[in-house]
């Protein structure tokens, strides 16, 4: 199983303001093949894209975000926090 709050920490992790998502896109795409998924990153403009991914038996739709509001916080865990 996923540990949810590190996977998010991670994501959270990558500096990816609005128009230079790639790093984040990357990341997300890699972890989904990592996971058995096939993916499709479809380029909308350089710097930019979407996610998709499919699996054998059915699929699923997310529609988020990849970007950031400036300024960029790293994310903090303090305890269980």
């Amino acid at each position: 199983m996923t540990d949810v709050v590190a996977l998010a920490a991670e994501l959270m992790a990558i500096e990816s303001p609005t128009g230079d998502e790639r790093r984040a896109v990357d990341f997300v795409a890699q972890w989904l093949v990592a996971r058995g998924w096939n993916v499709t990153v479809q380029e909308v403009t350089p710097g930019r894209g979407n996610v998709w991914a499919s699996r054998a038996g059915g699929g699923v739709t997310f529609s988020t975000h990849l970007d950031t509001v400036p300024p960029f916080l790293r994310p903090t865990l303090e305890g269980d926090r």
